[in-house]
């Protein structure tokens, strides 16, 4: 099963609301969207979709994949 994760934060994003459908209409089962709270009622509808607020994400770990990520790949 893949695993499909739509990021949109600052505003949401009109294209992810039409990617979810698309997904949803392809079967796609595991769907993953980060934003901020504040627009969970707008998703709401989508009761498949796991929704991850952006703000409770510890950005730190993420800093340091990607560091060791440029490091070997640079």
């Amino acid at each position: 099963m893949k695993t499909i994760i739509l990021v949109s934060v600052g505003i949401l994003q009109e294209y992810i609301i039409h990617n979810i459908e698309q997904l949803l209409e392809l079967q796609f089962k595991n769907i993953h969207i980060i934003t901020e709270k504040k627009y969970f009622t707008q998703l709401s509808k989508y009761e498949s979709v796991k929704l991850v607020d952006a703000d409770s994400l510890n950005i730190d770990s993420f800093k340091n994949i990607f560091t060791v990520v440029l490091k070997v790949d640079g």
